[in-house]
């Protein structure tokens, strides 16, 4: 059987560009890798993909950010009562 990391060692792309193909496109990893090797062929391919891990990357900033923000107000009020 073919696992998620034999895939991954064919691919000529990243595991970073892989997954972040994977979350843009809402499709599981094993398909990603077929997505982003046909992107990684075409003439805007490595555009794309490049945007994509950009994308991911502001994304999971905003996403820490919100859940550190939360985390300090739950320190703030539970700390003062």
């Amino acid at each position: 059987m073919i696992t998620i990391k034999d895939c991954l060692d064919f691919s000529t792309l990243s595991e970073v560009e892989i997954c972040a193909i994977a979350d843009h496109a809402h499709e599981p990893i094993i398909l990603s890798v077929a997505h982003g090797e046909c992107l990684s062929q075409s003439p805007d391919g490595k555009h794309t993909i490049a945007e994509y891990v950009a994308e991911n990357s502001v994304h999971t900033h905003k996403n820490y950010a919100v859940h550190h923000r939360g985390k300090l107000k739950h320190r703030h009020y539970t700390r003062d009562r």
